[in-house]
């Protein structure tokens, strides 16, 4: 989770030094219904204009390691949703 701060400066810049993990997830906390797994979690004092994204795994690892040479890139699948934006009323 981040803050929306308005236009960027440098559009080569890939960081947002607001951003933090809130929460991380493992199939423990999910529950099943029909077809989907679903996580309820409730952001709690969100209070300025912000942006959530979801990264996951099939991995046991909490941030994605470059490959080893000759290692299967299709063991280790990493997914990024787009961001889902929070716009705060005044």
């Amino acid at each position: 989770m981040g803050e929306i701060t308005g236009p960027v400066i440098d559009r080569d810049a890939d960081t947002n030094p607001t951003t933090n993990v809130i929460a991380r997830f493992s199939s423990d906390d999910w529950q099943t219904d029909g077809e989907y797994r679903v996580i309820n979690y409730t952001i709690l004092e969100v209070n300025m204009d912000s942006y959530i994204r979801f990264r996951g795994t099939n991995s046991m690892e909490l941030e994605p390691e470059k490959n080893p040479l000759g290692e299967s890139p299709w063991t280790e699948l990493w997914f990024y949703s787009n961001p889902i934006f929070i716009e705060m009323e005044q």
